[in-house]
């Protein structure tokens, strides 16, 4: 499922929030992965929290990195 059909299925903004974070992070972890040979596991929140000059809640990004990390290790 795309973004696009996610957030048509959102019923609130926090959600659509949700999930525009979700695809930041998802596409943060492959410019990670392309730029060096770093595993998706060592990317914590704390290291996106930094390298985001700390623009977005820790725990926000902590949720949704989870999210990512569990549906990257399904699409294996």
């Amino acid at each position: 499922m795309d973004l696009s059909e996610r957030v048509l299925l959102c019923e609130d903004s926090n959600n659509i929030v949700f999930i525009m974070l979700e695809e930041k992070i998802r596409q943060f972890l492959e410019d990670e992965a392309r730029s060096c040979s770093m595993d998706f596991g060592c990317i914590t929140a704390e290291y996106m929290y930094r390298m985001w000059g700390s623009a977005v809640a820790i725990e926000d990004i902590e949720k949704a990195l989870n999210v990512c990390k569990k549906e990257l290790l399904y699409e294996r």
